[in-house]
């Protein structure tokens, strides 16, 4: 954690939300305690702190800044495993690693440090596809894991032959037809559901997930699957390329007047 040690002052005194500065501090004030009682929150953070470090200019510490991203995506791979398997108290502490990674990925794509991206996403890749259901998972949550395990992939992989990645997602609608939608597990899959149809172009795997959202819809009474159901139909009726990030889903939702999270 050198690098946290060495250049937090320096960084705190130039940045208009620092400790120095007057008002309340969200960073110190809850994310900081978070990460005291968390190592999977502690090494997302320190890998945060680390992308500012190479957004300025600094690589002195690159190999320590992926070596704390490999530490909090097991944990958080670990953390996820635990927590279909009904250990509620890990979803506080998964949804906050979960936000810092998104931000983390915002930062790579707005392409302030194109050379970290590429190592990123591989070390993110290699993590997501090695991952596999625990022998004491049931067959639910196995397949719900190998969904999410699908999105992840897809996303990482956005720059591939499109060929190649047309066929990857298609592979959701074989998941889908093997997971009862009154499932329990079926209410965490809203974002790969939505991001693995945000990318597809075929229409068998449209109709697929189409019918499936519409399912969920029904069964939960949930908003979040009839507005998602609603952004894709709005995407797929406009022919509209292949999103290229997670940011082109936001995009979408801005144009189209939408505002939910798929927390």
């Amino acid at each position: 954690m050198s690098f946290w040690t060495t250049e937090q002052p320096a960084v705190c005194s130039e940045a208009p939300g620092s400790v120095k500065s007057q008002g309340p501090n969200p960073f110190v004030d809850v994310l900081v305690p978070v990460a005291l009682q968390s190592d999977m929150v502690l090494q997302a953070l320190l890998t945060l702190s680390g992308v500012h470090l190479l957004q300025k200019g600094s690589h002195c510490y690159d190999l320590t800044i992926w070596e704390h991203q490999a530490q909090a995506l097991r944990s958080l791979k670990y953390g996820v495993t635990k927590f279909v398997m009904s250990e509620d108290d890990l979803a506080y502490s998964l949804s906050i690693c979960t936000l810092i990674f998104c931000f983390i990925e915002e930062q790579v794509v707005n392409g302030c440090i194109s050379c970290a991206t590429s190592l990123e996403r591989d070390i993110l890749l290699d993590s997501v596809r090695k991952w596999e259901p625990t022998s004491s998972s049931d067959s639910d949550c196995a397949i719900a894991g190998k969904i999410y395990q699908l999105a992840l992939t897809a996303l990482l992989q956005i720059d591939a032959d499109k060929a190649s990645l047309q066929c990857h997602v298609a592979s959701v609608s074989t998941l889908l037809q093997a997971l009862p939608f009154s499932s329990s597990v079926t209410t965490t899959l809203c974002w790969p559901i939505t991001m693995l149809g945000s990318l597809t172009r075929l229409y068998s795997c449209k109709s697929t997930i189409r019918f499936y959202m519409e399912l969920l819809a029904a069964q939960y009474k949930f908003e979040i699957f009839r507005q998602s159901l609603h952004l894709l139909d709005t995407l797929w009726e406009a022919e509209e390329a292949p999103v290229e990030s997670i940011l082109s889903i936001q995009s979408a939702m801005k144009r189209n007047g939408y505002f939910f999270t798929f927390a």
